[in-house]
């Protein structure tokens, strides 16, 4: 018995299955017989197995288990009431019989060591239970999860019921090195738990905490837009931070992989859909990367001529002519323009009318002037000639060298990085998680200490209470959380799927969740005082921009591709020490942007992985082909229309998919199975880190989040606070006349885009074994849990 124990315990994984038979089960390595471990066949054949013992021992040289079946052939008991049997052949399990026959099966168990001795055990018996058929019988039942890895030239495990039954029989914990957590091959990790924080406040903190934040602070009524946002950040952005970092964490698996563990198989769509959505996102995302990588490489090529390449002072720089119209008291006056600058003398600033509507009085004439100074003018040409902008997506040109070679490196830098996954990726994150917050620090010291700061900060803080009455500003502000957070996105279930299982996820996620908010309040103390400089240069070059106002910037515009690529531009140019503070704005920029954007491909390897759609390659050709395809396909974004496929991706792609997602994780968790996941779930929790998870996260994810999540996917889909032409394609017009021509159908394609996340979600939702996963995983989380 000792013999067969050692034999057991020694069951390693199996590298050929042949299934030749129904009732037929080997468990070997590459030989119909056993080369070390265990070999079951039911069916020997007239003996022939048995023939082939000794020849299999000296071949394998470490032993092993055969249980062998003979047939013994006995007449049936006479009927004296039954007629003749007919005298027909019949061909049966051991020979050729007639009905006056019946076969009895004897069985019996052959354990050899390896030195070859060779002992026969009768089976079964008290002493010897079945427990090597009913290994069998679990191979059978459990092959597609057992010989996966076989079948694909890869390390396999024993399933989880084979294990188990081995280990009550043997009593031996691990099997030949498989633990009982050991069903799947080992998941990369990262190398501590830093590596995880900083990897999710790199994802979390991006350039919408730079050029988002701010501008939705001063357009829906300064300090009084806090209040919202603090209430989303509160009753949203935590909690589903909390709870997707937790869903990763404890399942180790992605978005997708995540509802199998769970024993969701069909509720994998929702994992789909939020993929589908993080690959659009990433398609135009790192086009941002690019325009950034494009302005430091001009930055640093005008390092030897001592001026930025979009300032006025610039080699080959021409100010446009500027009409201005001015008093007739004051138009002929030979004091109008100033020598030396060539602009407006300031004491004739009262003199000039300055109203964007309506026809000017009478005693106003236009003059027009040559101005010597224009930083604002220069900064916008010198972004459009980046471009090369056409007058719309009607006309979307050729290709836009600057650009194109700027994005091939941004994917070339991407792949760098995650080339071998959260191993590399990991390491990184020590350098572009924290160079940001060095950037910002030393912004912030020099933005408070510039000149008219002050009217810029009043400008972000300054409260208007009466704007807490439009519903747009609450929308917005749990906009804004979902964006900058990112959750609904799956990257913080793959993050969290390669973390520490016990740690403690609450924890970690407010911390990173409440980072990322204090991020953005840094961001607009850097920014704001910034624009409030920018106005007084601005005044000085033309009286119609107020010095003590921000109003008059926002035709530079101060959002998105308008604050990071004019606006900051313009002002940096006006600093002493320009390219130093030029130089490091962009360096930030493209850092903030790389870890965001490794995260979206990290998220969208770790579910084809998940998914076994990948998982032929290895992970550095894995990486490398979504970043091919991701850079083939987002060429349309790198033409002369490219701002515009940009536009209508960045509008369409999130408009409503990540609020659907964030309530189908809440619904899944908490309401399916009568309410069993979520009670095995808060076991597993216990189990794994120690923690409870108590009444508050109860009705957090049972009821606040969903409902606030389906409440958000209704209003940005229909009137009066969506719309159906999310970006005025009706009332566009070509560049530059306008901002750029959207034909109608755009629309219809929005929309379509806008879609794709939820198609793939219902096609899963109805056939989930489209998905390799629903059949390879062969056990849930909950198996585990002591009982």
């Amino acid at each position: 018995m000792e013999l067969v124990r050692s034999l057991m315990s020694g069951l390693q994984v199996p590298q050929h299955y042949d299934k030749v038979y129904k009732d037929e089960c080997i468990y070997t390595f590459d030989t119909p017989f056993s080369e070390g471990g265990l070999a079951v066949n039911l069916r020997t054949w007239q003996g022939v197995a048995a023939d082939m013992l000794d020849l299999d021992v000296q071949r394998g040289g470490k032993g092993g288990l055969y249980l062998l079946q003979k047939f013994r052939r006995e007449e049936k008991p006479k009927d004296p009431d039954a007629k003749e049997p007919t005298k027909m052949a019949i061909g049966v399990e051991g020979g050729f019989l007639d009905d006056k026959w019946e076969i009895v099966k004897e069985y019996s168990l052959i354990a050899i060591s390896a030195s070859g001795e060779r002992h026969t055990l009768p089976y079964p018996s008290v002493d010897l239970p079945m427990i090597v058929s009913d290994v069998c019988e679990a191979i059978v039942k459990h092959q597609e999860a057992a010989f996966i890895g076989a079948r694909d030239g890869k390390p396999a495990s024993l399933p989880v019921p084979v294990t188990a039954m081995v280990r009550q029989f043997t009593g031996v914990a691990d099997v030949a090195g498989v633990s009982e957590q050991s069903e799947q091959p080992e998941r990369i990790a990262f190398a501590n738990q830093a590596e995880l924080i900083l990897s999710l406040v790199g994802y979390a903190v991006g350039v919408g905490n730079v050029w988002r934040f701010p501008y939705l602070t001063y357009t829906y009524g300064g300090g009084a837009f806090l209040i919202p946002y603090a209430l989303s950040l509160l009753l949203l952005g935590v909690p589903l931070f909390v709870l997707e970092l937790g869903m990763g964490q404890l399942t180790r698996r992605g978005t997708l992989g995540m509802w199998t563990k769970i024993g969701l198989p069909r509720w994998q769509g929702v994992g789909l859909a939020a993929t589908v959505c993080t690959f659009l996102v990433g398609l135009y995302y790192i086009t941002i990367l690019a325009w950034t990588i494009y302005y430091l490489g001009r930055t640093f090529a005008a390092i030897p001529s001592g001026k930025l390449p979009w300032s006025d002072e610039a080699e080959g720089a021409t100010c446009p002519m500027m009409d201005l119209y001015l008093h007739q008291s004051a138009v002929d006056s030979p004091f109008l323009i100033d020598s030396s600058t060539g602009l407006l003398n300031s004491t004739y600033a009262a003199s000039v009318w300055c109203k964007a509507v309506g026809a000017p009085p009478a005693d106003y004439v236009m003059k027009t002037i040559q101005p010597t100074r224009c930083p604002a003018q220069m900064a916008k040409i010198f972004w459009e000639s980046a471009l090369q902008q056409s007058p719309g997506l009607d006309q979307p040109g050729g290709l836009n060298p600057g650009i194109l070679i700027s994005m091939t490196i941004a994917w070339l830098l991407i792949w760098l990085i995650v080339f071998n996954g959260v191993k590399s990726s990991g390491k990184v994150v020590y350098v572009t998680a924290t160079l940001p917050y060095a950037c910002l620090a030393i912004f912030l010291v020099r933005a408070l200490t510039l000149p008219n700061a002050l009217t810029g900060l009043n400008f972000l803080f300054a409260a208007d209470f009466s704007h807490l009455s439009d519903p747009q500003v609450w929308i917005h502000a749990a906009v804004q959380i979902f964006f900058s957070l990112g959750v609904g996105y799956g990257s913080i279930v793959a993050f969290g799927s390669f973390g520490k299982k016990s740690a403690n996820f609450v924890r970690d996620a407010s911390a990173v969740a409440i980072t990322n908010c204090g991020t953005s309040m840094i961001a607009g103390c850097v920014v704001f005082p910034v624009l409030g400089f920018l106005a007084q240069e601005l005044h000085e070059t033309d009286p119609c921009i107020a010095g003590d106002s921000l109003d008059s910037l926002k035709s530079i515009g101060l959002s998105g591709t308008g604050l990071a690529f004019v606006a900051f531009p313009i002002a940096v140019s006006q600093m002493p020490g320009g390219f130093f503070f030029a130089i490091l704005f962009f360096v930030m920029m493209l850092i903030l942007g790389i870890d965001s954007q490794f995260a979206y491909i990290e998220t969208v390897a770790t579910v084809l992985s998940d998914a076994g759609w990948g998982e032929r390659l290895p992970r550095w050709a894995l990486s490398g082909l979504i970043c091919l395809v991701s850079y083939l396909i987002g060429l349309i974004f790198v033409c002369r229309g490219g701002i515009y496929f940009l536009e209508l991706f960045d509008n369409y792609v999130s408009i409503y998919v990540m609020f659907a997602v964030a309530c189908l994780e809440c619904v899944g968790l908490l309401w399916t199975r009568r309410g069993k996941t979520w009670e095995q779930f808060k076991a597993l929790c216990v189990d794994s880190t120690g923690m409870e998870l108590g009444r508050i996260w109860e009705i957090s994810w049972g009821y606040v989040c969903p409902g606030l999540s389906a409440v958000l996917v209704v209003l940005s889909i229909t009137p009066p606070f969506g719309k159906l032409d999310v970006m005025g394609a009706r009332e566009s017009k070509h560049f530059p006349e306008g901002t750029g021509y959207f034909p109608e159908w755009t629309i219809a394609l929005g929309w379509v885009i806008a879609s794709l996340p939820m198609a793939a979600m219902l096609v899963v939702a109805i056939r989930p074994s489209i998905l390799k996963t629903t059949s390879r995983e062969g056990s849930t989380i909950f198996d585990d849990i002591p009982k």
